[in-house]
């Protein structure tokens, strides 16, 4: 178990640090005793959360929407391709 949970802070400060200069930001700051690694809520000052996630549906990067945020779950078969598909696919939509 600590092994798992120490992957997906690695990962969850990983995305973060790679989506903060697109505008980015996680709901709670990963160190937050409230926060979770597993699962990061994104938010953008200019981007519908909704949009935004249908997007990433449409190029094959499964996230869920809600609360003004999209929604990253990962998990222990998830490792840095899938951050940077993430983020790749994020790019393009910013650039929008």
């Amino acid at each position: 178990m600590t092994a798992i949970a120490e992957h997906a802070d690695e990962l969850a400060q990983e995305l973060v640090r790679r989506v903060v200069h697109l505008g980015w930001t996680p709901f709670r700051p990963l160190d937050s005793p409230a926060a979770t690694s597993h699962i990061v809520s994104l938010r953008h000052p200019t981007h519908d959360a909704v949009e935004v996630q249908r997007l990433l549906a449409e190029a094959g990067v499964v996230v869920s929407s809600g609360g003004g945020g999209i929604r990253v779950s990962l998990h222990h078969y998830n490792d840095s391709s899938d951050v940077t598909a993430l983020v790749e696919t994020l790019s393009g939509i910013h650039d929008r």
